[in-house]
């Protein structure tokens, strides 16, 4: 989630991107949590526009992905505070695959793959002792060594 201001409110771009959009020129977070900037293609014909979303949950990548055919190249960045460095300097870290547990003992959780093979945790237990089981949520093609 994030707090808009009126003042940061772009007229002429919200006029362009049609009815009930808005497009603002600063936001401000209200949750200090992990973010994933998307972008992929959007093919009409020979036409092609990048798109890039910013969303605050892991099943809204899910659910994007399910809605793009596989050539539309979707890659995915976590965008997360640094919690070891106060205040907490934001990264952006290429993503690889996004894991979901619903074991028993945990609310929800989710582990992010990251392309350079590092794991972030995102879990919420109740159960400190339950073994965490995993399934593939979503997944973005692996780097090539020039990107």
């Amino acid at each position: 989630m994030f707090i808009s201001d009126d003042s940061a409110r772009h007229p002429v771009m919200s006029d362009l991107a049609g009815e009930g959009r808005n497009v603002w020129t600063s936001i401000y977070l209200a949750l200090c949590k992990p973010w994933f900037l998307v972008s992929y293609l959007i093919r009409d014909g020979e036409a092609e526009l990048g798109q890039t979303a910013l969303l605050s949950e892991p099943d809204q990548v899910a659910d994007l992905l399910r809605l793009l055919p596989p050539e539309n190249a979707a890659r995915a960045s976590l965008v997360d505070a640094d919690a070891t460095e106060p205040p907490a300097p934001w990264r952006m870290r290429p993503l690889r695959r996004i894991w979901l547990s619903q074991a028993k003992g945990v609310y929800r959780g989710y582990k992010y793959e990251l392309q350079d093979g590092a794991e972030v945790l995102d879990v919420l237990r109740r159960d400190e002792g339950a073994p965490l089981e995993w399934s593939l949520l979503a997944e973005f093609p692996a780097l090539s060594e020039n990107h």
